[in-house]
């Protein structure tokens, strides 16, 4: 009461003071219940200002971080509150990437312990929603989330009912493993002995695992007629026109025993051994005890490497069966051809309800300066295709994998 009473007193004696001449200088939209309402939150922030320290908090309920959306409308909910004792919670504002701040709507006038806001988003891609909390006091907090729009629902399922994020190209290059016969497949080289468990799923014991898979052209080194990085740039592919490019990498793992490395999943190449211009690869990368995640990019075999900063998902993906997806695809900006990549991770190792993409990476250019070793730009793009893609990893003695696939895809407009 003590408090009000200051409030109040103060207020009167600002607003009495400095009204009249405020007026004369404001422009006409300005009313005077306006210049007062504007005074008294000034001073009610600047009386708790001594008294009140502490920021309130403030989440984002809906979308969840990771979620993928259909172009359009987006409702977004959250909560908000204040410390016992505290000024209270005077607003919430929420926006889209840079934008602006736009005001929530409180559950009730002076109530934000839920609110809400609507954003109309038409444009695909991975966008940030950001949300402030501002008390009385003057405190501020934050809480954002990713979300990705994109023109496909996501609701389709591949051959194993596993989710696909984007829909197979009409009549686009694919593989599923076989699951009752993976060993016989003359698609997929595995290059190691393998094993069939009682559930199903496929289990290999080697130090070095490299899985490649075929286009259904085949590979043969003999009908790659340039390892010109230029080149092929220009024709799309490296092999044939059959070449990985576009794809939807997908497997389930479950590491028994391993030290601390990194599955990967790559495309955009052909093998990766004798020819050093021949192993070019975009590679999604998951750390088995860290549960950090990133990209890799191998402009040539072995000796032009470039890595992502890499980002923790996910705690130490041992002893438990998770799903990984890795994406590439090539889109326009400002007129020229870039490479998107995305990791999506399934944490609980279901088939459709919890893919979610993790991180994601736009190739423009600026990265990596080991092109020119095969005649292309020091930070060429890889836009070509090639005839393996494949699944990796290394220093685990232990491995168990189900529900293998390649896909060609149609890329988001």
């Amino acid at each position: 009461m003590a408090l009000q009473a200051r409030i109040s007193e103060r207020t009167k004696r600002v607003v009495y003071a400095f009204s009249a001449m405020a007026l004369l200088l404001l422009p006409a939209a300005v009313s005077p219940l306006m210049l007062k309402e504007g005074i008294e939150s000034a001073v009610v922030q600047e009386a708790y200002a001594a008294t009140d320290t502490t920021k309130p908090k403030v989440a984002i309920t809906k979308p969840s971080n990771g979620a993928t959306l259909l172009p359009g409308t987006i409702q977004v909910t959250g909560t908000a509150s204040d410390n016992s004792g505290g000024s209270g919670v005077g607003k919430v504002e929420v926006r889209i990437d840079t934008h602006s701040y736009k005001v929530a709507t409180p559950k009730a006038t002076g109530d934000w312990s839920t609110w809400s806001i609507s954003f109309d988003e038409k444009d695909t891609g991975t966008h940030i929603l950001s949300a402030r909390a501002t008390d009385k006091a003057g405190n501020k907090a934050w809480h954002s989330v990713s979300i990705t729009v994109s023109s496909v629902s996501g609701g389709s399922t591949d051959k194993f009912g596993v989710k696909m994020i984007y829909p197979t190209k009409s009549n686009g290059e694919q593989w599923f493993m076989d699951m009752a016969d993976a060993d016989s497949d003359d698609r997929l080289d595995i290059g190691n002995s393998i094993t069939k468990n009682s559930d199903g799923s496929w289990k290999i014991k080697s130090s070095q695992v490299r899985m490649n898979v075929h286009t259904s052209a085949g590979y043969d080194p003999d009908d790659i007629d340039t390892y010109n990085q230029k080149t092929m740039a220009t024709q799309g592919y490296m092999q044939s026109s059959k070449d990985w490019r576009n794809v939807e990498i997908t497997g389930y793992v479950k590491f028994n025993s391993a030290s601390d490395e990194n599955l990967s999943w790559y495309t955009r190449g052909g093998r990766h051994y004798d020819e050093d211009c021949e192993g070019t690869a975009y590679k999604g990368r998951l750390f088995y005890y860290s549960g950090e995640t990133g990209f890799a990019k191998e402009q040539w075999h072995s000796g032009g490497y470039a890595f992502s900063s890499s980002k923790d998902v996910t705690s130490s993906i041992m002893d438990r069966w998770i799903g990984f997806k890795f994406v590439a695809y090539n889109t326009v900006q400002n007129s020229k051809t870039v490479a998107v990549l995305e990791n999506w991770l399934n944490d609980e190792g279901d088939k459709t309800a919890s893919w979610k993409k993790v991180v994601s990476r736009v190739d423009s250019g600026g990265w990596g300066d080991e092109g020119d070793h095969c005649s292309g730009s020091p930070d060429q793009i890889i836009t070509w295709g090639g005839p393996i893609a494949g699944f990796r990893w290394d220093k685990a003695s232990d491995v168990d994998f189900k529900w293998l696939s390649v896909r060609e895809i149609q890329p988001p407009s």
